[in-house]
């Protein structure tokens, strides 16, 4: 799983997240489950989680999606240090995650 996490600073988008996975399990569809843990780079503490997407894989597994945050989504964080950690959930059932990832929030 690829995440790209733009952070725009503009009036409308605060933040784009692009989500790509290759070699998935194919025709299946994953929820992609964002968990965010306040003041704690680390991860260790989580805050709250959000599914922030579904992608549903083609023939190869392949596939993709994205979400945008406005700026009233992130009404509280601005300026806090986050930590971030991105799933890739099946019926429930977590089948990957990403490490955890420090975002600074403008």
């Amino acid at each position: 799983m690829f995440v790209e996490n733009i952070h725009a600073n503009g009036p409308n988008v605060f933040a784009h997240e692009q989500y790509v996975v290759n070699g998935a399990e194919p025709n299946t569809t994953y929820d992609v489950v964002l968990t965010i843990s306040i003041g704690d780079p680390t991860c260790t503490n989580p805050s709250f989680a959000m599914t922030t997407a579904s992608i549903t894989t083609d023939a190869t597994g392949n596939g993709s999606a994205n979400h945008v945050f406005t700026h009233a989504d992130a009404a509280g964080l601005r300026g806090l240090l986050l930590g971030g950690v991105w799933q890739l959930v099946e019926g429930g059932t977590p089948v990957y995650a990403t490490g955890c990832q420090a975002v600074q929030l403008d």
